[in-house]
């Protein structure tokens, strides 16, 4: 799962400034990982999903210390969307707008 390796990078990322001396005192902030989140609040119990199982502990255990925190992103506004999908012509513009002036 990708959220598993979003925390791994922002877990490295808090060593290396704090080695750096330059640590940040707040939680990392990831944003739109919507089906991940939903893994981690309802887990299916299936013999191919096993290996999903260490991952979803994983999530678990740095949500709940607080090392990372979640934020739903809407459908409308998930910009990776215009690098992954065929979008009608309006909403290519609207997020070229969002990339481009926030």
């Amino acid at each position: 799962m990708a959220l598993t390796e979003a925390i791994k990078e922002a877990i490295y990322i808090r060593r290396l400034l704090e080695s750096l001396g330059a640590a940040r005192r707040s939680n990392y902030h990831l944003h739109g990982f919507n089906r991940a989140e939903a893994l981690v609040d309802h887990p299916t119990s299936h013999r191919r999903t096993k290996h999903i199982e260490i991952r979803r502990e994983f999530i678990k255990f740095h949500i709940g210390h607080e090392t990372v925190k979640i934020e739903r992103v809407s459908t409308k506004d998930q910009l990776a969307d215009i690098l992954t999908k065929p979008l009608r012509q309006d909403i290519h513009n609207y997020l070229v707008q969002m990339i481009l002036h926030g």
